[in-house]
């Protein structure tokens, strides 16, 4: 029987209520049934990358530090913010460290903070503008309310409070090192898509099963199809009448593309009936 190929572009766009809540975890419906399916193929992917590893709630800390610049010197407690984006390790610890001086200068707390990574754990200096000779003049705490942001962080309990070094700058300082590495999603090599219309007739060696892959850039926000496309076609005759969607990571987890829309051309092989004149 002779093959017919046929093209359907799948759009976050297009999907049904009630999963229009997602652009990464969807159903469209079809207008007409398609039958006599016997391949599905990826041909190429297009997203609005949105994707991020760091989302609010989940991108706040607080710190409590010693103000050395008010009139009569004081502990102050102030919230620093993580603005949403997808981070690698370096580029987080430069966030963390910003948003920290940021607060510092805006409250004249005449302190520094700068900041390293061990390999994945961050460690935080605040040095400071003169010797201390009280408790509350070498505190620096990082208190975090978030468990899945302190996860990110490195942090296993809710507040970590620095240690007094002499040697840290001219007048000594507060060090924090974080007890564990950060932990950051998103910088996943590759993207999977499930699809039970179109067929998960791949897995992992973990066990998960995706109908294709596509190759993840997170340094240059860029998707790509990581699929050669060939003229076989391996299944029994099928029908579809929607096309259900999941783009997750290798881990399982749904990425999360903050509603950005996300669309990829399928191909379809069709298998055609012989007709016969009489």
């Amino acid at each position: 029987m002779p093959l017919r190929k046929e093209y359907l572009l799948v759009s976050s766009e297009d999907r049904m209520l009630p999963t229009r809540q997602t652009t990464t975890n969807f159903i469209c419906q079809l207008p007409n049934p398609i039958g006599n399916i016997v391949k599905t193929d990826l041909v190429s992917v297009s997203a609005d990358y949105r994707i991020a590893n760091i989302t609010a709630p989940n991108n706040s800390f607080t710190i409590t530090y010693w103000n050395y610049g008010l009139t009569i010197p004081a502990l102050e407690t102030e919230v620093v913010i993580i603005p949403e984006a997808l981070y690698t390790n370096s580029e987080l610890l430069v966030a963390i460290v910003q948003g920290i001086n940021q607060i510092l200068t805006n409250n004249g707390a005449l302190s520094i903070c700068t900041g390293i990574l061990i390999g994945s754990v961050i460690r935080l200096e605040l040095e400071f503008p003169q010797i201390p000779t009280t408790t509350n003049e070498k505190k620096f705490t990082i208190t975090c309310t978030s468990p899945t942001f302190r996860v990110v962080l490195g942090m296993t309990s809710s507040s970590i409070s620095g240690t007094y070094i002499s040697s840290i700058g001219a007048f000594g300082g507060a060090r924090i090192t974080m007890p564990s590495g950060i932990t950051l999603t998103g910088l996943f090599p590759y993207f999977l898509i499930q699809s039970v219309a179109l067929g998960n007739d791949t897995m992992t060696t973990k066990g998960l099963y995706f109908w294709r892959a596509i190759v993840n850039n997170p340094y240059n926000t860029t998707l790509e199809v990581a699929n050669n496309r060939t003229d076989d076609y391996v299944y029994a005759p099928k029908m579809i009448y929607e096309i259900d969607v999941r783009i997750i990571f290798p881990n399982g987890s749904i990425v999360d593309n903050r509603g950005g829309v996300f669309a990829f051309l399928v191909e379809l092989v069709i298998l055609e009936e012989l007709t016969f004149d009489e």
